[in-house]
């Protein structure tokens, strides 16, 4: 088999080229509908909107209404205001040249007077060299953070165990701290051992070998985009969001909250349909590794120079597009919107072919922290064997189930912490993977 080709037909030369192209055309979208919803927050946030439409926080109202984060909602309006007073990074960004991500790390450093000089700095550099740059200018607020970008809401995770399982959680949070160099958080520490723990599975039949690995260049702050395969296209962007979506901004500022919401859930719809076709090529490119073709060591290197997105939103979307082929309801109540992002994530890890419709119908009932819980009650009494569906409406989940033998440990303690969604759903799917079919404790 000649070595351009992989499988029937399939050359992996030009599937890179051809889906990075539809890559970079998707987040070209999702970043114009990001600054479209960031002129929408401002103003919802301006009227503290939440509280007229009933929550009493912006978290809840977040979380609830758009699947999102009260922190996301924050940055974006944020974001878009700086943005108006520096027209030449506004004209680089709409124009496509440059990605959302230098963007919100330009904002926090430029002004009127000197974002020439900032733009000037920015072309051709690396992400991770402008993050270099702005620091060595003493700006340490405008760090480089990839998930700040996709911050999540945040859901609780709550795990009934044996006593010795909860001392042995706190024991490994210990090592991966030990391991990071850092005082990570339980959320933080789940992600780091799920992922580690995930990476030891047996690859899946449709991932291909990984090619030997290639060292990163040293980072610093006069690397630039030649890093990577030299002849690789860089030229900008220029990928328009529909005229529907594009509207949902104008004259937003004499909007009243209800109508506010109405836009910002339109505008998060139209991100939804994004992410679901983004999931679909990530999946291919990622489980290939066709970055590895255009000269990026790793999927991380590639997400967050070429697409302006963090490893840990395309972990979760190929996460997504996985489970939509096995719960065909599921994905397709996802793909039209009826699940929200979070709620989709939330319940990913229990949704079966059988079981699809019902949990797709539970989480449009109820809230996403009862959603979750009614999650972990599931995954805590199943058997391994027969899907498990929803418990019973309005039911009462303090009696967890544990599914267990009578020579079972009693499980007087739990694991509790909240992270990211898209955490959660890691962590989860970590447990499932590592716990015995017939088992869990």
């Amino acid at each position: 088999m000649p070595p351009e080709t992989h499988g029937r037909g399939f050359r992996h030369d030009d599937a890179a080229l051809v889906i990075d192209g539809y890559l970079r055309r998707l987040t070209a979208q999702d970043a114009h509908c990001r600054a479209v919803l960031g002129r929408l927050a401002r103003a919802f946030l301006r009227r503290r909107g939440q509280h007229v439409l009933g929550f009493a926080r912006l978290g809840d109202y977040a979380r609830e209404r758009l699947g999102r984060s009260a922190r996301e909602l924050q940055s974006l309006a944020a974001v878009t205001e700086r943005l108006e007073a520096l027209s030449a990074i506004r004209d680089a960004f709409e124009g496509g040249e440059i990605s959302w991500t230098q963007v919100r790390l330009l904002v926090a450093v430029a002004t009127p007077e000197t974002e020439r000089a900032w733009l000037e700095l920015a072309r051709g550099r690396t992400v991770r060299a402008l993050a270099a740059v702005i620091r060595a200018a003493g700006r340490s607020d405008a760090h480089e953070d990839e998930e700040d970008g996709d911050a999540e809401p945040r859901v609780r995770f709550r795990l009934r165990c044996p006593r010795r399982v909860a001392r042995l959680w706190q024991e490994t949070v210990e090592l991966a701290r030990r391991m990071a160099g850092a005082e990570l958080t339980q959320g933080q520490a789940a992600e780091a051992i799920a992922a580690e723990g995930l990476s030891a599975q047996p690859p899946s039949a449709e991932t291909w070998p990984e090619p030997p690995p290639r060292p990163d260049a040293p980072p610093g702050p006069e690397e630039t985009v030649a890093s990577f395969a030299p002849d690789l296209d860089w030229d900008a962007v220029r990928e328009a969001i529909p005229a529907e979506v594009e509207s949902l901004a104008i004259g937003c500022e004499g909007l009243d909250p209800f109508a506010l919401d109405a836009r910002m859930r339109a505008v998060v719809h139209a991100r939804q349909r994004i992410d679901w076709q983004t999931g679909r090529l990530l999946r291919v490119f990622l489980d290939r590794r066709l970055y590895r073709l255009m000269g990026f060591s790793s999927a991380g290197r590639y997400l967050a120079e070429r697409l302006g997105s963090s490893t840990r939103k395309a972990r979760a979307l190929v996460a997504l597009e996985r489970k939509s082929w096995q719960a065909p309801a599921f994905g397709e109540a996802y793909r039209a919107g009826d699940l929200s992002w979070v709620r989709a994530l939330t319940v990913s890890p229990i949704v079966t072919e059988d079981t699809a419709a019902a949990w797709v119908s539970r989480a449009q009932e109820v809230t996403v922290r009862r959603l979750s819980d009614e999650v972990e009650w599931a995954l805590c009494g199943r058997d391994g064997l027969a899907p498990v569906a929803p418990p019973p409406v309005g039911a009462t989940l303090d009696q967890w189930q544990t599914c267990a033998r009578p020579d079972w440990e009693l499980t007087d303690s739990e694991i509790t912490f909240t992270a990211p969604a898209s955490v959660v759903t890691l962590f989860r799917t970590a447990i499932l993977a590592f716990t015995d079919r017939t088992e869990w404790y």
